[in-house]
């Protein structure tokens, strides 16, 4: 990757986080979706979307080296959901990568009136000077684009971006949910490439290679089918494991050891729970009692009216919730139900918790579904 050009204009202490990629240890190529991007007919946009943990932003720093040229790097915060804010990161990033690029765009800035006006011309002023200056690829790398939820400017400001990009340019966009764009006429143009949470997990052979030739165990192949099962190929839960499998190799009864829960856990709690309404919450805690969740039989046993609504949130969310065939039934990642178990034990007092699952036998009563409900009576 070229080395950054210098320029006159610097990088603040609080800018050159975002502005710079991470550094990664023991991480394994990742060839099948490498491959996959390059095979593209040379895309204006790659969408990498899943959940927490699922190594959306390990594979961007891959892409981006495999690409090679030059490249600007931005983690999106909360303080991008102001548009001037983001526009001066933006240019800033731009001008120390790319020599004699950004200063018309800050001077526009810096004259601004309305954002909502000026917004877009400050980045066709960009663009322009990138038109004019840049000879070889550029690649905007774009992390924790979730990050812009509810930030009105961020679907026009990044359309148009990518629209209006140079022949040379690419962005890659790394989210947790769906990014909202107006770039129809690029999808249909083959110009977008898509990676989803199903592509980031680890497949059974790409695990093998993560443990035997990343990592240096020689492990059995029962084993190794064991811990695939209990993560599901989910990067982070593979790596919170790591310095326990690499102590003891007890990766059988991994998940009975009480520090890995409480990494696993606390993970889950952290990057993904405590995020959510409290609404979303309180239905992916109760639901934790049933393996595969039917929103009707849902919504009689915990007397609401909007499981499939939440339930298909929790889903464009990538909150480790999976839609199962065509029949509308739901169900969560195992490790996830654990945890969604774990903090139902926790919050809720043992009789409110045989409520809850009497309710459920009620439910499947009335539905026919025998089995279940004698499971959960």
């Amino acid at each position: 990757m070229d080395k950054p050009a210098e320029t006159t204009t610097r990088v603040s202490p609080l800018l050159s986080g975002k502005l710079t990629p991470p550094q990664f240890r023991h991480v394994m190529k990742r060839p099948r979706l490498l491959e996959r991007v390059t095979a593209s007919a040379d895309p204006r946009l790659v969408k990498i979307c899943a959940g927490a943990g699922f190594g959306k932003t390990t594979f961007m720093t891959q892409l981006m080296e495999h690409l090679g040229g030059k490249s600007i790097w931005y983690q999106i915060d909360n303080l991008d959901s102001d548009p001037v804010v983001f526009l001066k990161n933006l240019i800033t990033g731009v001008s120390s990568t790319c020599e004699n690029v950004g200063s018309r765009a800050m001077s526009r800035l810096e004259g601004l009136e309305d954002i909502k006006k000026e917004g877009q011309s400050i980045l066709g002023v960009l663009l322009d000077e990138l038109n004019e200056n840049l000879e070889s690829r550029l690649t905007f790398c774009i992390d924790d684009y979730y990050m812009f939820d509810g930030a009105d400017f961020a679907k026009d400001f990044f359309s148009y971006l990518i629209r209006n990009l140079p022949p040379l340019a690419m962005v890659i966009i790394a989210s947790r949910t769906e990014p909202e764009l107006d770039i129809q006429n690029l999808k249909a143009g083959g110009l977008i490439c898509e990676i989803r949470e199903d592509d980031l997990k680890f497949s059974l052979e790409e695990l093998e290679e993560l443990l035997k030739d990343t990592w240096n165990l020689d492990i059995s192949r029962a084993t190794l089918e064991k811990l695939h099962k209990n993560t599901e190929g989910w990067a982070a839960g593979l790596v919170l494991l790591e310095e326990h499998i690499k102590g003891s190799g007890d990766i059988p009864e991994l998940f009975d050891n009480k520090q890995i829960r409480h990494n696993v856990y606390e993970f889950l709690a952290e990057e993904v729970l405590s995020k959510q309404a409290d609404e979303l919450q309180e239905l992916l805690v109760k639901t934790s009692v049933v393996e595969m969740i039917d929103p009707t039989i849902c919504d009689q046993a915990l007397e609401v009216k909007n499981s499939a609504k939440l339930l298909a949130k929790a889903e464009k969310k990538n909150l480790f919730t999976t839609r199962v065939g065509d029949g509308g039934l739901f169900r969560y990642h195992p490790l996830f139900r654990e945890f969604l178990q774990s903090r139902l034990f926790d919050n809720y007092k043992r009789e409110e918790i045989k409520t809850i699952h009497l309710n459920f036998g009620k439910s499947y009563e009335g539905a026919g579904d025998k089995e279940k409900a004698i499971e959960h009576f």
